[in-house]
């Protein structure tokens, strides 16, 4: 009978996802006043991400070939992600700054 061997990362991982995917759904009940809106939006759009990501990886792994080419890659899509977030966050930051009411 073979031995269940669990990944170092498997744990760690697992803590992230959903600490990542709890902060980001009290994120969006406390900021929108549309929360059946705004929880359908993220639900849809982890979704999307479970459907395009292997697809887009398995892109990149078959025409830039291999897993150096995949990691370069996604090290890229983070940092993209990352000036995005900063970009954004920034922009509804200014707009908190400015009076305007998020549901107004």
């Amino acid at each position: 009978m073979p031995i269940l061997r669990i990944s170092g990362f498997s744990f760690p991982l697992a803590a992230s996802w959903s600490c990542l995917y709890v902060g980001s759904l009290k994120t969006i009940m406390e900021r929108s006043p549309e929360k059946a809106t705004a929880s359908g939006l993220l639900t849809s759009t982890t979704s999307l991400a479970a459907i395009f990501g292997p697809l887009i990886g398995g892109f990149v792994a078959q025409t830039l070939g291999g897993y150096r080419s995949t990691i370069l890659f996604a090290a890229g899509m983070t940092l993209i992600a990352i000036a995005a977030f900063k970009i954004l966050t920034d922009a509804v930051e200014r707009q908190y700054e400015a009076g305007r009411a998020p549901n107004a």
